[in-house]
């Protein structure tokens, strides 16, 4: 079936706008995912500070929009704990990606459309994202506004510039959702090849939607060189540059390493069999589309074709990583990989148009496609209840472990000081590691390391602001890198505390705390003279003994 561009640019009118079944399933099923999430009630990474000073921070690291939605939802700064408001929030919107999702690529079933939209909010790359307590709604406010630029905005005539204006929201919120953007425009690309658009329409829809792109690029960079000052933030956005290109090559084995081990998983073989599946597919279309367009075209559009079929399924893998690939020092962490869930997503979607059209029964049709997308779906859900479970335990671990650590220090700060001595700094050598509960399920999911941060480590900030919750002495704090030597001498005297996860040591005004899996002092080490100190900042005299 021939179709103009008036008519591939179309919603399909079968399908209704507000299409209530499917944003309640969605709802039902996004939920549990945040649910498992909000149940361990852990403050994530960056929550930690903001939680404590309520900074806002965003706008240096590019994100303007970030910002000005958080002050807002606050209504001002400081910022605090809104939990589970951002959470609620941010299911809504997913819920809604998948309405758009199912009018866009006409899924009228309710339980299909739900679950070929599930991907874009519960991938495992996802998960970190949710975990945010500030930044969650953002997040995923970012992604909603790139899905919308796809479906809900034609990619010709006069409303192609409030595409552009979603895109251009999408990168002041979070820029790496914009690869759920080009992963959704090639999908768009396919379901008008299985629609037999004519090539004139792939070109202008291509080429309309790369404009869309790039109206949205040129007005974020003139943002981003006004407001882009965060050094962190700054360092990780450069582009590569002439002489750099080996970097390219360094970017592709990194994000296939982390995409690899994210999918390999106990339990994760129905996504890597979605993936595999709908490349297949996208490969089938394009070769259904050259022999059902061979006779109408000439020599070079046949080349074209005979091009076209196997350079899809690349750019939609690619389009999944985008610009991400393009960066001199990109950030390898889950959280950047937001594509990855559109590219499953856009998958699954794939698979419903061909096994709708291509099925006859109407029982295989509808349940053995509910089969081959709950398994994945499935997936998805059994890794997050898993990763609630794990953020829940380390969180109860690591409070236990500082609220003990918080009561050692005032103990030996007064012990100390009845001897002359003022204990400043601490350092941490080691890590206080999983707790022994988790022994089992890191064994089995392994990726949970990626996604379960430990806050107690050596040289991380992070321990500041959790010991700061104990009520810790704000004068005593941690300098990592400074006190290196400290960590060095700390077996020369014996542990002034001992417990089952951690020693203290005291040298000179700094309290060493190490843990289990750091070195250990060994008996000889210990009937060691004790080393001269005065590089420490400690008089003789005013040694402990």
């Amino acid at each position: 079936m021939n179709i103009s561009p008036a008519q591939s640019a179309m919603q399909h009118p079968d399908v209704p706008r507000w299409n209530k079944p499917v944003f309640k399933a969605a709802l039902i099923l996004n939920g549990i995912v945040a649910y498992c999430i909000m149940h361990a009630d852990r403050l994530y990474v960056d929550d930690l500070g903001r939680v404590h000073s309520g900074y806002t921070g965003w706008t240096g690291d590019g994100r303007p929009l970030t910002t000005l939605v958080m002050q807002s939802l606050n209504m001002g700064t400081p910022l605090t704990d809104l939990t589970p408001l951002p959470q609620i929030l941010a299911v809504l919107l997913l819920s809604w990606c998948a309405m758009l999702v199912a009018r866009k690529f006409g899924i009228r079933d309710t339980a299909t459309a739900m679950l070929a939209a599930f991907p874009l909010g519960a991938s495992p790359f996802f998960l970190e994202n949710l975990s945010y307590k500030f930044d969650v709604l953002t997040m995923v406010l970012a992604l909603t506004l790139a899905v919308a630029a796809i479906c809900e905005t034609p990619w010709h005539g006069r409303r192609m510039g409030w595409g552009a204006l979603c895109l251009l929201g999408t990168l002041c919120l979070y820029q790496p959702s914009l690869n759920a953007f080009l992963v959704f425009g090639v999908l768009e690309f396919l379901y008008l090849m299985w629609r037999d658009a004519t090539p004139g329409t792939l070109a202008r829809q291509a080429l309309g939607r790369l404009a869309r792109a790039v109206a949205a690029m040129i007005p974020y960079k003139i943002i981003a060189d006004v407001v882009l000052h965060n050094v962190y933030a700054s360092y990780h956005a450069a582009l590569l540059r002439p002489g750099q290109w080996s970097a390219l090559s360094d970017n592709v084995l990194s994000y296939w390493e982390l995409i690899r081990e994210g999918l390999s998983e106990t339990g994760s073989w129905p996504l890597r069999a979605a993936l595999a599946l709908g490349l297949v597919i996208a490969l089938l279309f394009g070769l259904r589309y050259a022999v059902r367009s061979w006779r109408r075209c000439g020599l070079a559009g046949r080349v074209g074709l005979v091009l076209l079929a196997p350079v899809i399924p690349m750019a939609l893998v690619l389009s999944s990583l985008g610009p991400l690939l393009l960066l001199s020092e990109a950030v390898i962490e889950p959280r950047i990989l937001v594509g990855i869930g559109a590219l499953i997503s856009a998958c699954l979607v794939l698979l419903c148009v061909l096994w709708q059209e291509a099925v006859p029964w109407p029982g295989l049709r509808r349940y053995g496609l509910w089969t081959l997308l709950g398994l994945p779906a499935y997936s998805m859900l059994l890794l997050a209840a898993v990763y609630g479970y794990a953020m829940r335990a380390q969180n109860s671990y690591e409070h236990r472990i500082s609220a003990s650590l918080a009561d050692d220090f005032v103990n030996i700060n007064q012990r100390y000081a009845a001897r002359g001595v003022d204990l400043e700094h601490y350092v941490l050598n080691g890590t206080a590691g999983y707790p022994p509960v988790l022994n089992l399920t890191m064994k089995k999911y392994p990726f949970l390391r990626r996604l379960v941060p430990i806050y107690l480590t050596s040289g991380w900030g992070w321990v500041r602001d959790l010991l700061g919750q104990y009520r810790m002495r704000e004068t005593l704090d941690t300098l990592p890198g400074s006190l290196s030597q400290a960590v060095s001498h700390q077996c020369d005297n014996p542990p002034v505390r001992i417990t089952s996860n951690y020693k203290l040591y005291v040298v000179g005004s700094i309290v060493v705390v190490s843990f289990n899996n750091a070195v250990q002092c060994t008996f000889d080490q210990l009937q060691q003279p004790v080393a001269p100190l005065r590089h420490l900042g400690i008089p003789k005299g005013k040694l402990p003994q």
